[in-house]
């Protein structure tokens, strides 16, 4: 090879480096001859130009939305609409009024099992287990030999063993309200040996899958804490659990989370999970719109409408959560509204509202709902006669009542003995229960009823109304066993705060228990949910005649009496980029059940 001399190379180099402007600009230069040639074919040059530049904004603003993921694929960026971006704690022991908390404490930590749709355990940290007697008193489990903490260390039967005790503790002691919490100082957890327990109970539990689905705390790291201090120790924003995720940071409203290495699940197909929270839904549709996010979780209706059609992005969708509905709950609690007192309007309210065009109006609900127990259930009671949209029927109910239809400065409304049928409805300021209250409001105008709307915030309707039984009515959410169990929501003993008997519902209907070889006369309904939870055997649960009523009857007299009209069950909904692949949430029951297949989240 002939290699020219050195000197004439950095002689070519500089001469054609001095000439350069000229070889663009000169007369005849490159831009001097496009533009001859642009001047020569006009108008066509014109045309091809504006082309050029459609095209060019075009790419431009679709690479824009999602410029992030584009250059990243082995991080998801989740937004959530958390509004406040604190985190006080993340332990799956400890109750907490915020959603992203229960999120992160069901993702890090793992249970023995957990419980699908149709209330069967599906192991996690159990491998197996059996009923070891008769009764149903007694279970055996046997625990996964594969699983690492995050921080290396083994897991065994002592974390299982240790997470009870603490359990117990705080049922017992600090009077924490949970499923799981009451079933641990019922019950003792033996170490049969390292990978296996046996749970012994003190009486029938038929919830029981379902009590023990809670996150497994590890003991070496509990061994350290204080049951005096345990709401707020440390170890709450430093969890280490046995779960896909490895809680990374906390840094202002970014939580990172990166993948666990040694996962029995499998090791996730991403690095990282980032999740952003954003104050307001317009700060979070901007992020996902400008590709800052990946995913946003749990959009309102109205994000959902200003979403619809935006390209590259598509709505996964949960079945309907059975386990929650939405109702609107009347105070019978002395001091509570007179009007409402009055079994006829409440029968008349049922049948006033229009629960279909509620769930047709909002894009989170799933189905409308008929009582406490969802049509799913195998406790579902089919031969009730359950309350529909009837606007006629319901004006009927009235006038037997006594309501009588008069115009009073130009509106109808129902007056008995110069009373004014009106009561007010208080509600979580929302965009989505803004839209169920005003429907209530514009049906119940309909046949006569008065409807003033109180909207409030979170602590507001929590604590100076729900918590205090200070209300007339209520729209209120709750969350319910798959199990028909509903002892915690509609019990006498539930009627005061933490009790979940929001309408302070105590049936007037009387039933008989044996109760120290005497007859005794109770609520029917505390009498139905009493025997329903007696036994493991569904037909008995459901119950017949006399002494052995169960959950249709339950069902039967609730309606009848209707301390609330149940109006829907939700629906879980993630906005996800077309790349993002293997999310799904048909399976959860719960919000926080919607990292189930978290392992197989990928960026393709």
């Amino acid at each position: 090879m002939i290699i020219p001399h050195k000197e004439n190379i950095f002689t070519n180099v500089r001469e054609n480096m001095w000439n350069y402007p000229s070889y663009l600009f000169a007369r005849e230069g490159f831009f001097s001859a496009m533009y001859t040639m642009y001047r020569l074919f006009r108008p066509f040059s014109h045309i091809l130009l504006l082309f050029i530049i459609f095209l060019f904004l075009g790419l431009a603003n679709y690479t824009e939305s999602f410029q992030l993921i584009g250059y990243q694929d082995r991080v998801i960026v989740e937004g959530i609409i958390t509004g406040d971006s604190t985190i006080a704690k993340i332990n799956p022991l400890l109750p907490t009024n915020k959603q992203i908390e229960t999120d992160l404490a069901r993702m890090i930590y793992l249970p023995l099992v957990r419980v699908n749709q149709v209330g069967e355990p599906k192991g996690l940290l159990a491998l197996s287990w059996e009923q070891v007697d008769e009764d149903g008193k007694e279970y055996k489990f046997s625990l996964r030999e594969d699983v690492y903490w995050h921080d290396g260390e083994k897991f065994t039967a002592d974390d299982v063993i240790a997470t009870f005790e603490v359990l117990k503790a705080l049922g017992g002691e600090n009077g924490i309200e949970s499923k799981s919490a009451e079933l641990a100082t019922t019950c003792e957890v033996v170490k049969l040996d390292n990978y296996t327990i046996m749970f012994k109970l003190e009486k029938i539990v038929p919830t029981f899958f379902e009590d023990i689905d809670v996150g497994i705390l590890p003991k070496h790291v509990l061994d350290d804490v204080s049951l005096s201090t345990f709401s707020w120790s440390s170890f709450n924003l430093k969890p280490i659990g046995t779960g896909p995720f490895i809680l990374e940071s906390l840094k202002e409203n970014v939580i990172t989370l990166t993948a666990h290495s040694d996962s029995f699940l499998g090791v996730p197909y991403v690095e990282k999970i980032e999740i952003v929270m954003f104050e307001n839904g317009d700060a979070a549709v901007e992020a996902l719109k400008s590709g800052e996010i990946h995913i946003l979780a749990d959009p309102s209706t109205a994000i959902l409408d200003e979403l619809e059609g935006w390209p590259n992005l598509d709505l996964v969708k949960s079945a309907t959560l059975h386990r929650r509905y939405f109702a609107l709950y009347f105070n019978l609690k002395n001091g509570g509204s007179d009007v409402l007192s009055d079994l006829s309007v409440r029968q008349a309210i049922s049948y006033g509202i229009n629960k279909q065009k509620i769930v047709d109006r909002i894009k989170t609900a799933g189905e409308k709902a008929n009582g406490p127990i969802p049509v799913t259930s195998w406790a579902y009671n089919s031969d009730i006669n359950y309350p529909d949209h009837d606007v006629e029927k319901a004006k009927k109910i009235l006038e037997k009542g006594g309501w009588e239809e008069k115009e009073i400065e130009g509106r109808q409304v129902r007056i008995k003995d110069d009373k004014i049928l009106r009561f007010e409805l208080s509600f979580l300021d929302k965009f989505e229960r803004n839209i169920v209250a005003d429907e209530i409001k514009k049906d119940l105008e309909q046949i006569g009823i008065i409807v003033n709307l109180d909207p409030r915030n979170t602590s507001d309707l929590n604590e100076a109304l729900v918590a205090t039984r200070n209300f007339e009515a209520v729209l209120y959410g709750v969350e319910t066993p798959v199990d028909p169990d509903r002892i915690r929501l509609w019990h006498s003993e539930a009627v005061d705060y933490p009790g979940l008997n929001i309408s302070s519902y105590v049936s007037e209907q009387q039933g008989a228990i044996i109760s120290d070889q005497k007859l005794q006369r109770v609520s029917v309904i505390d009498v139905a949910l009493e025997n329903g939870r007696s036994s493991l055997d569904k037909n008995t649960r459901i119950g017949s005649t006399g002494l052995d009523i169960g959950y249709a009857k339950f069902q039967e007299v609730l309606i009848d009496d209707t301390p609330a009209v149940f109006l829907y069950h939700p629906v879980y909904t993630y906005v996800v980029h077309k790349r993002v692949k293997g999310v799904d949430l048909y399976d959860i029951t719960a919000p926080e059940d919607r990292y189930l297949y978290v392992v197989n989240w990928r960026i393709e």
